[in-house]
């Protein structure tokens, strides 16, 4: 009796020790998404800088002059022409050094961007970090979600990949809450403390992916690190689970035209790279980026400042409610819902600026770019911004997946790239109303495409969601 209950009483020990340290890997997850901590902060950068940029105070503007609206349009997109070298840095890194490495590598350019930004007096300084931000955030959007999913539990791998999109919107609400008020140069300081956090915590204490060892045919590392990262002594099972995924995907490597080898491969190209566009001509990368601008030209009866954070709040509340309503409500009616109110919210706003536009008196009506744009954010956060990058991972088969994904995303930058780069000749030309008029049309459009051409993928396992695009089931 007394040794059954001495067994009972250790095995009861053993669960506890166990369940307490497994948390190792949720702080694995947290110290890889500091640098999406960091990428929030570079895409939300200009939203409080471009007033202080408008400065002719040397102690407020470094660059000790107005920049044009051309410049601030640069100073804006020049981040998605960087977005542009990102995966290709990191593509021909991951393969050779593995992915952990390839992060520690990735992230050195945005921080060597905060540190000239502290030193920065000229614009086209600034430029040069601004594209370094980007090859970071490029870097690190592709690598993250693979890395992730190789270091953890297959239980837990949805939850911990969320991590990079509230950690992103953690960085976008930091840079609305301590951007206004502190200088350039002390923005830039502190901004230097998250890619600094990051380096030291993985370098230090988060273990490499064990695919990867496992690639190397390093099979005494990969059981460590699986040691490491599922606090248990016997981790053989999920060791031979690992060699046959690698030798599976080893013997089906594909290239860019084994994409266009299958129906159902091109029509989830053909999704994934509409879904892409469709994320970027939501007009985030403009609202991110001109969030004070835009309430500033709304006159808006809150501070802009304070209508700024209020958006950043929301998108992180958002991004959050995502990750536990995601495999409860679909992908489908969750990105039908949030692209039509989104586009109901683009058009609210152009109706303001147009009226504004006729000298129609509009104090009386502060709150509606307010409210248009939280509602944007919010919903963009509910639903476009994870869900786009999340159907990317279920449409295509595994032999395909990487390359694909590369062609998808390029779809996404140079689109970011070429909208950025345009806004103010376009808000110029047709003015402030059209542009969001138009931000209001593609979203709309979005929520038609998502209603006839997009499938239902959750609950659904990859066969059937092949099945699916090659139309030989009825599902």
């Amino acid at each position: 009796m007394l040794d059954s209950e001495c067994t009972l009483s250790e095995k009861m020990e053993n669960v506890e020790k166990k369940a307490r340290r497994n948390y190792f890997i949720y702080f694995a997850a947290i110290s890889v998404n500091l640098i999406c901590f960091s990428t929030g902060i570079a895409y939300a950068w200009t939203s409080p800088l471009l007033p202080k940029f408008e400065s002719n105070d040397p102690s407020i503007n470094p660059i000790g002059r107005p920049l044009s609206a051309s410049e601030s349009g640069l100073l804006v997109s020049v981040i998605n022409f960087g977005l542009l070298f990102g995966p290709i840095l990191s593509g021909g890194l991951a393969g050779r050094i593995g992915k952990k490495a390839t992060l520690l590598i990735s992230a050195l350019p945005i921080l060597v961007a905060q540190v000239i930004c502290i030193f920065a007096k000229s614009l086209e300084v600034f430029l040069v970090a601004r594209f370094l931000m980007g090859v970071t955030t490029g870097a690190a959007w592709s690598l993250m979600p693979g890395y992730i999913s190789e270091i953890c539990e297959p239980k837990i791998r949805g939850a911990l990949n969320s991590l990079i999109a509230v950690f992103s919107a953690i960085g976008y609400q930091y840079t609305y809450i301590v951007g206004p008020f502190v200088s350039i140069m002390w923005f830039s300081i502190l901004n230097t403390i998250p890619a600094l956090l990051f380096f030291i915590c993985v370098y230090f204490f988060v273990p490499d992916s064990p695919y990867d060892l496992v690639m190397k045919n390093d099979f005494q590392s990969a059981e460590e690190s699986l040691i490491r990262l599922r606090r248990k002594s016997d981790v053989k099972k999920d060791l031979i689970e690992i060699q046959r995924v690698v030798v599976a995907n080893a013997q089906s490597h594909a290239k860019i035209m084994d994409i266009f080898k299958n129906k159902g491969s091109v029509a989830a190209l053909i999704i994934c790279s509409a879904l892409m566009a469709f994320n970027c001509f939501s007009g985030v990368l403009i609202v991110l980026g001109y969030t004070q601008p835009i309430f500033e030209q709304a006159g808006s009866s809150i501070p802009p400042t304070y209508s700024a954070m209020m958006v950043g709040t929301i998108s992180l509340i958002a991004t959050i409610l995502t990750t536990q309503l995601i495999d409860r409500l679909g992908r489908r009616p969750i990105l039908i819902l949030s692209s039509l109110i989104a586009s109901l919210a683009h058009v609210s706003l152009g109706i303001f600026f147009h009226l504004q536009s006729k000298n129609v008196n509009t104090e009386s009506f502060g709150w509606v770019p307010i409210c248009s744009v939280i509602a944007f954010m919010f919903f963009f956060n509910f639903g476009i911004a994870p869900l786009t990058w999340i159907i990317l991972g279920e449409l295509f088969a595994s032999n395909i997946k990487a390359v694909a994904a590369s062609l998808c995303s390029s779809v996404n930058y140079f689109s970011a790239f070429a909208l950025t780069a345009a806004y103010t000749y376009v808000v110029a030309s047709i003015g402030t109303a059209n542009t969001f008029f138009f931000f209001g049309v593609m979203m709309a459009a979005c929520s038609l495409f998502c209603t006839f051409k997009l499938p239902e993928t959750n609950g659904k396992t990859f066969e059937e969601i092949y099945a699916i695009l090659n139309k030989k089931t009825g599902k």
